[in-house]
């Protein structure tokens, strides 16, 4: 594969890797939004956008994952054809060091909201509007810290392919170590955005449910918003391990060059 071929895959995955985020970050507070719009919900009521949103962000998550793998080929590639300058180690590491913040600020939000679910679950009371209110927006101030870091490591990563990359006269193979890298970090992302995607399954069950007119269970709210919690957490665990695995990729480029 040529420089320009190479660059081009890492280039198009990038460009496909922000789009992706973009729609993550617009629609993925739908799984948080979920513990409100689900304990107030009545049978016939129209349906809230977290239950109408869970397509579109599964959707989206998987074209990020999709793309980014796509780049991360193409970023292999490149390590073996072309030489890597600080800037551009810098934009890599950091793309890496922002998403695997955004993973930490995603996982603190779904966590604190598990949390929440588990007070109310044990409760014998219904919960307060105000209550769930502010259990919501506790949840969502990390959140919007992992989201900013998600959609930052996209950004970073195409300012990266956008760079201008001079061809190594002294062309080798990729190293093991880097090929092992780039394998796990495309799977740590893979597997984000295909748990994230999952959250559409449990979402999907309630609104056919609420849409039908069934009555439910409180016990079977809850169990629905803990899944979708917990598919949550599990993604952001893996974006966070496919952003350490970035920027260990970049340690290995940097050294690789010296």
């Amino acid at each position: 594969m040529e420089i320009p071929a190479a660059g081009k895959l890492l280039l198009g995955g990038s460009l496909g890797a922000l789009a992706g985020a973009v729609g993550v970050v617009r629609l993925g507070a739908a799984p948080l939004l979920l513990f409100r719009d689900a304990l107030v919900l009545r049978a016939g009521d129209p349906l809230p956008d977290s239950l109408q949103h869970g397509g579109g962000l599964a959707v989206y998550s998987l074209l990020f994952g999709a793309a980014t793998l796509a780049a991360l080929i193409g970023l292999l590639q490149m390590t073996r054809m072309a030489a890597f300058s600080s800037l551009a180690l810098i934009l890599l590491i950091a793309s890496g060091a922002t998403s695997a913040a955004g993973g930490v600020g995603l996982w603190m939000g779904a966590s604190r909201e598990l949390a929440s679910l588990r007070v109310v679950a044990s409760s014998e009371s219904p919960p307060k509007p105000d209550e769930v209110a502010a259990a919501i927006e506790y949840a969502r101030a990390p959140a919007r810290v992992g989201f900013a870091g998600l959609l930052a490591g996209s950004v970073l990563l195409l300012v990266l392919s956008c760079g201008s990359l001079k061809g190594n006269p002294h062309c080798v193979p990729s190293s093991v170590a880097a090929r092992v890298v780039v394998g796990l970090s495309a799977a740590g992302v893979m597997g984000f955005s295909m748990a994230l995607a999952a959250t559409w399954f449990p979402m999907h069950e309630l609104a056919i449910a609420f849409d039908a007119g069934h009555v439910q269970k409180p016990e079977e709210i809850a169990r629905a918003i803990s899944h979708t919690l917990r598919l949550s957490q599990l993604a952001a665990a893996l974006l966070l391990v496919y952003g350490g695995f970035v920027i260990l990729l970049g340690i290995l480029v940097r050294r690789g060059s010296r």
